[in-house]
């Protein structure tokens, strides 16, 4: 019998030293723990303080992009107010000579009418080259700005699983030691 309580007193003082060894790895691991959520803090800050400073260049590239608009929508209003008063000049013109009365001068007018239509034509054209133009620029600008955003994201994400690895990696070393 008094080998049975030596053996169980020596059974539980191994319990007892594995207990102890558990109770110093709790211990180290949330001091271990209470420094990685201190260091995940300030780097969450830094993150924000990023996604801030991120969140005011969108605007400020919002608000050049915006006044890069109206410059050019003011370009094309003036292009199509030249282009009504040239309409309008050309209507005008077409109304005067139908009150002329100068039988021997149509040919010289219908020439004079035709070649004033045909500059109508590549204004015309010019004025649609240079809204397709512009609305080919304002798209590729749309689009960086896009990828920007998107690059932006990536980069967010990659730097949250980089602190999730690092973070998990600290607490396994910190789980495994001895």
């Amino acid at each position: 019998m008094n080998d049975e309580i030596q053996k169980a007193l020596i059974e539980l003082e191994e319990s007892l030293k594995k207990l102890d060894n558990a109770a110093t790895l709790i211990k180290d691991s949330e001091t271990s723990s209470a420094l990685v959520i201190e260091e995940a803090s300030k780097t969450l800050q830094g993150v924000r303080t990023h996604i801030d400073d991120l969140k005011k260049k969108g605007d400020q590239m919002l608000n050049q992009f915006g006044s890069l608009w109206d410059e050019h929508r003011k370009n094309v209003d003036l292009f199509i107010k030249k282009y009504e008063e040239l309409a309008e000049a050309t209507d005008s013109l077409t109304e005067y000579i139908k009150k002329v009365d100068f039988p021997s001068r149509l040919d010289k007018i219908d020439n004079s009418v035709a070649s004033i239509n045909l500059g109508i034509q590549n204004l015309m054209s010019q004025i649609m080259e240079f809204k397709n133009d512009l609305a080919s620029k304002l798209e590729s600008i749309r689009k960086k700005e896009e990828e920007a955003v998107i690059k932006n994201k990536i980069r967010f994400v990659v730097l949250c699983i980089c602190i999730g690895i690092t973070a998990s990696l600290v607490i396994i070393s910190i789980i495994l030691r001895p």
